[in-house]
């Protein structure tokens, strides 16, 4: 098969490490960073065996990605010269095929039908991560009862941030951006843009550097507020605007959080003990938060912007864009998926022989949603949000109609943080501001205009906007905040715990294992 210009691109953008290294053997340096490379892979650490069959992996650019180890047997990552090789075309469709075959031989037989899991991760997870949750999860999984699929899309900081200062102007690549000449050579346009992207990095770093110094002053006062304004929500939440939550005109409806009728909803317990509290206080006063803030204001911003830009091209790429000869669908490397899960279901039992949940962490909530919107006819019983980075706004408007007119027997579930382990959450030690990084989006990195553009997966958000829920599609909604305090080992406590092998596994805790399936662990 011959060679796109896409692929072409793709090549240069990442071409193989063996290749790379044998550019530069004349380098004087060469012996020190094969020395570097050496040293990193014995402190690698074990061997990964990601589960291939279970794992579809896509770049930044929506394209497929060998999930494969890629250094003599081992994961590597953010290494000079070592990256996950793109699949070609035919590369491609032979894994899809070899996942849809493992998937019909494999998916295990519930009531008559067939369960598959489809789990999509969250932000800030570099791809050896991703394949190694895979390998701990898909076993679980398994054991419960499902044939599970990993999407696992490229999201690490370093790289989104990298292509925000280097790659990306306008929501285009550079390297199709810059000119405005048509009929022009590839290879031209590619290297006009690569040297746009460089003259324009520089004010591309000071503007967001200025971003962070002159929004201190609102950064530190949205930061210094929150917990305030978390646990006024929160006592509002659990009391008045409670009761009249689900009223609806009936009465009865008040009385209860869970009944007929009405959205169950659950606020875990708060079990911190004195102590607990009171190093809460002492780490409040840390001066090198508010620094902190600033950075990460400067920072963060444009890496989550193109983090979001990345959940997209997972179903729609540049290329569809770009190209004079558009594909039929969207080309994104989900969207292929998609359209082969959808395909094999058609082929082998119907919609009626198939059971499918979606379970999405953090910033896979926004891809569970474009799922959903895109292939509504999936036979989809259970979708699982956990603490969700989609905003409010995106799951009414997706969720709702959804329900109410293309799946009427769905069940929707939120698993959030308890509101104060949300707003008290420690990263990098005690240095950075207090708060999950749903906390950060809200306060730092978005600009919500209302409520609604707030993120769902924030226990305060979600219950507080919830009363606009459409009668008859509040009994398929379960909300849960988990508890909070150390002797809650049970419960998680920080944001990223969700994707924690502890909380799924049933020789462990099992927490989330026994929502999702439904069925208690047995121990």
């Amino acid at each position: 098969m011959g060679c796109t210009m896409e692929d072409r691109y793709l090549q240069i953008e990442r071409i193989p490490w063996t290749q790379a290294l044998a550019a530069r053997v004349e380098s004087p340096s060469i012996w020190l960073r094969l020395c570097l490379l050496l040293l990193v892979t014995i402190l690698s650490g074990c061997t990964i065996n990601g589960p291939s069959q279970h794992i579809l992996m896509v770049n930044g650019l929506g394209n497929p990605i060998d999930p494969s180890p890629n250094f003599f047997g081992k994961h590597l990552s953010s290494v000079p010269f070592v990256t996950y090789e793109q699949m070609s075309e035919a590369q491609f469709t032979h894994h899809l095929d070899e996942m849809m075959t493992a998937l019909i031989a494999q998916a295990p037989d519930a009531n008559g039908k067939r369960k598959a899991l489809i789990f999509v991760h969250g932000g800030l997870n570099a791809a050896k991560d991703s394949i190694a949750r895979a390998e701990k999860l898909h076993g679980l999984f398994k054991e419960a009862g499902y044939f599970p699929v990993f999407v696992n899309w490229e999201s690490s900081f370093p790289t989104s941030y990298f292509d925000h200062l280097f790659n990306i102007r306008q929501g285009r690549r550079v390297f199709n951006w810059c000119c405005g000449i048509h009929d022009i050579p590839k290879s031209v346009e590619a290297v006009a843009g690569a040297l746009v992207g460089t003259l324009t990095m520089p004010f591309y770093l000071a503007t967001d550097l200025a971003r962070g110094i002159l929004r201190a002053p609102v950064v530190w006062y949205a930061l210094l507020s929150k917990a305030d304004r978390a646990s006024a929500i929160s006592q509002a939440t659990t009391a008045e605007s409670t009761k009249q939550l689900h009223q609806a005109g009936r009465a009865q409806e008040a009385a209860s959080f869970e009944h007929a009728g009405a959205i169950a909803i659950i606020q875990g317990a708060d079990e911190r003990r004195g102590f607990e509290r009171a190093a809460t206080v002492i780490d409040d006063a840390n001066p090198l938060k508010l620094l902190a803030s600033v950075i990460i204001d400067a920072g963060g911003t444009g890496a989550w912007d193109n983090m979001i830009r990345r959940t997209r091209t997972l179903f729609q790429r540049d290329a569809d864009f770009e190209s004079s000869n558009p594909p039929p669908i969207p080309s994104g490397s989900l969207t292929r998926f998609l359209d082969h899960l959808k395909k094999t279901i058609a082929e082998n039992g119907g919609a009626a022989s198939w059971d499918i949940t979606l379970v999405g962490h953090s910033m896979g909530a926004i891809i569970l949603n474009e799922i959903v919107r895109d292939f509504p006819e999936l036979p989809v019983s259970t979708i699982v949000y956990l603490a969700a980075a989609c905003t409010i706004r995106d799951y009414h408007d997706t969720i709702f109609p959804y329900l109410s007119t293309r799946n009427r027997t769905a069940q929707v579930y939120h698993l959030t943080l308890h509101p104060e382990a949300e707003v008290e959450e420690r990263s990098f030690g005690s240095g950075a501001p207090d708060g999950s990084l749903l906390v950060w989006v809200d306060e730092l990195l978005s600009n919500p205009s209302t409520a609604l553009d707030l993120t769902a997966g924030r226990f305060t958000n979600l219950v507080a906007t919830s009363r606009y829920t459409p009668s008859e599609i509040r009994e398929r909604l379960h909300i849960r905040a988990f508890g909070v305090g150390n002797r809650l080992a049970s419960h998680p406590q920080t944001h990223g715990a969700f994707s924690d092998e502890e909380f799924w596994s049933c020789e462990s805790h099992g927490t989330l294992m026994e929502i999702v399936s439904k069925e208690p662990c047995k121990r």
